[in-house]
């Protein structure tokens, strides 16, 4: 053997060294892929992760289960630190561990800079491999939670996706039956006018005698064919509103037929729910709207404040909140003569009458809410562009005032 090879006790040193902690194997155990570390190393490594994991020499992936004890390894580090001891030993009583002879100037001069070299880059090698093992767990951990993250992102997209379908599928259905309906309703108005106007252009042939014996018959027709005036086609749109006890605030009396609310002396007990007005003395009504119009009136009753509109499902239910459209609530405020719609700024009005009755129509498809005095038909505010959910009818009671729904 040339005196420039590593001596065989040095080979077998570095093959019984585990990669990892740089030290004699401890409980040697062997990969899949043929690598052999100690155990408390390979589970250092490998430790809160699962599935299948990248070996730390080659970075091929192995099961954990895979693990295998290597006996006959660790026979071998017992044997290569036997050798170690005895080369130890024979260094200490001056014999060369390569030839195992009395060692000469030649063997030392050579061999105690190798040993400092190799030891510098084993340290380095140390380093290196802790920088690196450190880089790749960083890594693999960044590539599991960009996984996870998108994972779960898709998961909520497709969810978002079906909903947001669904609602529109919803719409378009609702969207078509208004639509069925009030092409219908145009068609027959338009028959009606074509056939009166056939009627007439017949009748204008005739002679002035015969054209004027059923003259009052055919004026009485024309008369009677006209569009009626939004005021008068949103009663065609009224419908029955009953107030929802669950929304109403503890200090409400619900009238039994749910048709009426006013202001009480005592708070009521009531179980906790989400629904429930806590702050302010709300209630709603029982039943939404996300399509169509519709119409309904609320007669006001004693001296006290009120207030009188919609709010959308989502509005603030516990604590303060504002009676502003910013906070989802269309609505106007009387007291006494004094009355003022919620906008920002205040909107005063100056109706002709007292208001005793409240008219309020909702135009979905439209995104309005008008308010009107329901005695005189008299407009007083549209609020223009405000749905993007589900609307119910809003009231707002004070002391010494009745709300009733008529």
């Amino acid at each position: 053997m040339a005196e420039s090879e590593a001596s065989p006790v040095a080979s077998l040193q570095e093959e019984a060294t585990c990669p990892v902690c740089l030290e004699y194997f401890s409980d040697p155990v062997g990969t899949e892929c043929g690598h052999n570390f100690c155990r408390a190393c390979i589970s250092q490594c490998w430790d809160g992760a699962d599935g299948r994991l990248p070996c730390p020499e080659c970075r091929e992936l192995c099961h954990r289960g895979s693990l295998k004890a290597n006996r006959q390894l660790k026979n071998i580090v017992r044997i290569t630190q036997q050798l170690a001891l005895q080369s130890a030993r024979s260094l200490e009583a001056g014999l060369c561990a390569k030839h195992d002879e009395k060692l000469k100037v030649k063997c030392k001069s050579w061999l105690d800079p190798l040993k400092k070299e190799m030891n510098e880059f084993l340290e380095q090698q140390s380093k290196e491999k802790i920088k690196f093992k450190a880089l790749n767990n960083t890594l693999e951990n960044m590539r599991q939670k960009i996984v996870t993250e998108f994972e779960e992102l898709r998961k909520f997209l497709n969810n978002q996706e079906r909903l947001l379908l669904s609602r529109l599928e919803k719409m378009d259905s609702k969207l078509a039956t208004a639509e069925k309906a009030k092409m219908s309703e145009l068609s027959g108005r338009i028959s009606s006018l074509g056939n009166l106007v056939a009627e007439i252009e017949e009748k204008c042939k005739l002679a002035a005698g015969d054209f004027m014996k059923d003259a009052k018959l055919t004026l009485n027709k024309c008369a009677k064919v006209k569009f009626q005036k939004p005021e008068e086609k949103m009663k065609y749109c009224k419908v029955g509103v009953n107030l929802d006890p669950v929304t109403a605030h503890p200090r409400l009396i619900i009238s039994e037929a749910r048709r009426c609310v006013e202001y009480g002396e005592n708070t009521k007990l009531l179980p906790e729910d989400p629904r429930r007005f806590d702050f302010f003395p709300c209630v709603l009504g029982s039943e939404g709207f996300t399509t169509g119009r519709y119409y309904w009136e609320v007669e006001v009753r004693g001296g006290g404040g009120w207030y009188v509109g919609a709010a959308r499902e989502s509005v603030k239910r516990k604590g303060g909140t504002n009676i502003l459209p910013s906070d989802g609530i269309w609505a106007i405020w009387g007291w006494k003569n004094e009355y003022k719609v919620l906008t920002s700024p205040l909107t005063i009005l100056s109706p002709k009458v007292t208001l005793s009755k409240l008219g309020v129509y909702l135009d979905y498809e439209g995104r309005q809410l008008s308010l009107y005095n329901a005695d005189t038909l008299e407009h007083l505010y549209t609020f223009r562009h405000v749905f993007t959910e589900k609307i119910y009818p809003f009231f707002w009671v004070a002391s010494k005032v009745k709300l009733c729904l008529v």
